[in-house]
């Protein structure tokens, strides 16, 4: 009978320690808001924090900046206008596919500068990107209130 009872009291405290770690998870979820979300607390120290600062509103729209405020703090260039690299008819026929990366420079006169070829494709791919990339409309980058030339890699993927 010693045995039979012994066994019930272990399982008993084997759900008693299953159902604490369910709530203790529950808990963290909630209250640290691990899957994703902001949990409750996050929010309101959010808020507190935001209130603080003496902001007005605490989520703004992308739309809202202004030039200033881009013009003040440092700002990567902005994209305002990018074109498709086009096939030629000999890729095409030939079935090319790939990836072109170029090295290019956003320049501070909103212009792109100093294009060189890391990755190219035959069958005229490569020109049709380099063409596509001197095509691209910009805002240049911002630091400190002045425009300035920044590196980066364009890649223009042909897919058929």
């Amino acid at each position: 009978m010693l045995t039979s009872n012994n066994q019930f009291e272990t399982a008993i405290a084997r759900r008693a320690a299953a159902y604490a770690s369910f709530f203790v998870l529950a808990f963290l979820v909630v209250a640290v808001g691990l899957f994703g979300g902001d949990s409750a607390f996050a929010q309101r120290n959010k808020i507190e924090a935001t209130a603080k600062k003496g902001v007005a509103d605490v989520a703004r729209e992308p739309d809202s900046q202004t030039k200033d405020t881009r013009a003040r703090r440092k700002v990567r260039p902005l994209i305002l206008y990018r074109e498709k690299a086009q096939y030629t008819q000999e890729a095409k026929d030939n079935k090319v596919e790939g990836t072109v990366v170029l090295r290019v420079v956003f320049g501070a006169d909103s212009q792109i500068k100093n294009i060189e070829v890391v990755r190219g494709l035959p069958h005229g791919l490569t020109e049709k990107a380099i063409e596509a990339a001197k095509k691209i409309r910009f805002e240049p980058a911002m630091k400190d209130d002045q425009p300035v030339s920044v590196p980066a890699k364009l890649e223009y993927s042909f897919r058929l």
